[in-house]
């Protein structure tokens, strides 16, 4: 009488055994395959060109505008532009009784003096950047940067 209940057992641990495992076969193959897409997917991401944190970009918009400082992706959709300085241009007035023309005068403005007082940051949508450039330390805009 008691092997026919350690036959039993047996049998009703073999039953709640094979599904069991089973189970736990199939959870392992899905963690497995989400761990492997995320690692993909982190691969990819990951060979998305990053700036030079040590030097200064050259960031060119989709509506013609150039704004230079240093560069910092957030998240996919922006990046964030800090110590920034942009162009600009001051076309000089022209006489009529005089034909000279004279060359317009280009000036490099850093950003938070404006009458709206921002702070010396932007962040910008990154479907708005047409592209981006590191500038050598020679570049005349550093330069201009660095006198600042």
């Amino acid at each position: 009488m008691e092997q026919m209940g350690q036959e039993v057992k047996q049998r009703w641990w073999q039953r709640f055994q094979t599904p069991h495992n089973e189970f736990f076969h199939w959870l392992f193959i899905a963690v497995g395959g989400v761990f492997v897409l995320l690692l993909v997917w982190n691969i990819l991401n990951g060979l998305q060109p990053q700036p030079d944190r040590k030097k200064v970009q050259a960031v060119f918009l989709t509506n013609g505008q150039v704004y230079f400082g240093t560069m910092q992706v957030v998240n996919r959709n922006y990046i964030k532009l800090a110590s920034v300085y942009y162009l600009q241009v001051q076309q000089p007035v022209e006489l009529q009784s005089q034909e000279i023309t004279n060359q317009p005068n280009i000036n490099i403005v850093k950003l938070g003096g404006e009458i709206h007082g921002p702070e010396d940051a932007m962040f910008i949508p990154q479907d708005r950047i047409l592209f981006w450039e590191n500038l050598r330390e020679d570049s005349n805009i550093v330069k201009l940067i660095q006198r600042q």
